[in-house]
């Protein structure tokens, strides 16, 4: 094979998309997930915090602000990073860097500007999920088993 072949597998193999999700935890609802499509391109038919991809130059702060916005409608009045984490999508391959942050007031109610699925899930409820992104798996460990993450208290059992 040819360098001229070879060299966009491997920058497709080796390359990190940077993205930014939010948990948004409500004291009475529990956390804000929508789920991903079917035909989705990354982590299909699964329920995911929102959230999406930098652009280029953009801080995830910048991409968090963005995204709430575009996605929601709102903008987090708390936001704070708790975790970055790497994941590769089973479904395509893509390996992806996930810049987690976790929220309790946001300046209105969220409403679903792009047409997805919503749901506020409750901490039991998240648990017993079977299609839930492994990223929010690890943000609920996060949450819940380090002290310092105020924000659990938030999360309805």
């Amino acid at each position: 094979m040819s360098a001229s072949i070879i060299a966009p597998i491997i920058a497709s193999i080796t390359s990190i998309t940077e993205v930014v999700g939010l948990w948004l935890i409500h004291p009475e609802r529990g956390l804000l997930l929508e789920y991903r499509p079917h035909d989705a391109r990354c982590y299909p038919a699964q329920w995911d915090t929102p959230g999406g991809k930098l652009e280029p130059g953009e801080r995830p702060e910048e991409a968090l602000r963005r995204e709430m916005d575009e996605e929601l409608g709102v903008t987090p009045l708390d936001a704070s990073p708790i975790a970055v984490c790497e994941d590769t999508d089973p479904a395509s391959g893509r390996r992806f860097r996930h810049h987690i942050f976790v929220a309790t007031r946001t300046d209105r109610e969220p409403r679903a500007r792009l047409g997805q699925r919503l749901a506020w899930v409750s901490l039991v409820r998240l648990r017993r999920l079977s299609a839930v992104n492994p990223m929010v798996a690890r943000g609920l460990d996060a949450i819940t088993d380090n002290d310092i993450y105020q924000y659990r208290r938030g999360l309805p059992s």
